[in-house]
């Protein structure tokens, strides 16, 4: 005999669906509809991706992947991988969407994440050497957060990140660890024999100090470099500079220490920028066109003719004596 078939809303089998059955078997379906939606959200938050489980309330396309994957009985695994294929996600980094989630089901929590991150980079920052405002430093956090900067792995690539927004201002210049930095290359600049003012260095000094800063070089290969510049144009002292890793202004001071007794100028106002001392350094090409550097000798003796050498104490000292030696030959003085 054929198996007898029943309407499964005919909970009693009597051959006839009352009311109260059919009420009571809508009932029992959403009952299980709803355990199933519980069990997937279990899984899902029970595996790697468990932050997906908060955004599907948040967008239209994957409530409809959710409804669907509840009435099918999909596994965690199959939702996540159908999940991935939505434009929802291939369009956003995974830190993204995690922040998306968090932002989504508890809104207080991720507010108070973004002021404390935003803290953290007001700090970071100073330290690189840039002053941000509250507002500027709230506006960052919520990148910093979506970009998952708060991730360990992602530390380099914050510092780089955080690096590339320092500004350098015309009237303050750089500040914190930027700031130092700046001040070497500067002062490297200025003992080589360079214009620290001229646009092309500041440009340099600037875009040098970003670098340093990301930590994509460093300080003593700028330094090497501006050597390698003076080097070019003072080949007398070329071979020694780069082999030594000294500075022009070191096998200048010489020429600084002549210049501040002879013409009575203190050595601290006294650098290679000076024309006499670049004079000195170049020296005068001979008959084949090499120049040597001039002797300390020469060089005071071209001192003794500038103008204001006859305003010294030497000077006048020795026009004193000059005179004294005339008047005693001549039988004036005793």
């Amino acid at each position: 005999m054929a198996e007898e078939k029943f309407d499964k809303k005919d909970l009693d089998k009597d051959g006839t669906v009352s009311k109260a059955e059919e009420k009571k078997y809508e009932k029992q379906k959403q009952e299980e509809k709803e355990d199933s939606r519980d069990k997937l959200e279990a899984d899902l938050m029970a595996s790697e991706y468990g932050w997906a489980a908060d955004l599907i309330y948040s967008n239209d396309k994957l409530k409809d992947i959710f409804k669907e994957a509840i009435k099918e009985g999909w596994t965690a695994t199959r939702f996540i991988a159908k999940f991935k294929d939505t434009n929802f996600y291939q369009n956003h980094t995974e830190s993204w969407l995690k922040a998306e989630a968090l932002k989504q089901t508890k809104p207080l929590a991720y507010q108070e994440a973004k002021k404390g991150y935003a803290a953290k980079i007001r700090d970071d920052a100073a330290n690189l050497g840039l002053q941000l405002s509250e507002k500027k430093a709230r506006e960052l956090s919520e990148k910093y957060v979506r970009l998952g900067f708060n991730a360990p792995e992602r530390q380099s690539a914050y510092n780089d990140w955080l690096a590339k927004k320092i500004k350098n201002d015309p009237d303050d210049g750089f500040l914190g660890s930027a700031g130092e930095a700046e001040q070497e290359l500067l002062s490297s600049l200025a003992r080589n024999g360079f214009d620290v003012n001229s646009q092309t260095w500041k440009d340099w000094v600037g875009k040098t100090v970003r670098s340093l800063v990301a930590g994509d070089s460093k300080i003593t290969d700028a330094q090497d470099y501006v050597r390698r510049q003076a080097a070019s144009r003072y080949p007398s002292y070329a071979d020694k500079m780069l082999a030594e890793g000294k500075d022009l202004q070191d096998y200048a001071q010489g020429y600084i220490s002549m210049m501040s007794e002879v013409l009575e100028i203190p050595e601290t106002d006294i650098n290679v920028l000076d024309p006499k001392i670049k004079a000195a350094m170049m020296g005068d090409p001979d008959d084949k066109g090499v120049s040597t550097p001039k002797t300390l000798f020469n060089f005071e003796k071209d001192l003794r003719q500038d103008s204001r050498w006859r305003y010294t104490k030497n000077a006048n000292e020795t026009a004193q004596n000059t005179a004294n030696y005339l008047l005693k030959s001549f039988g004036f003085l005793g």
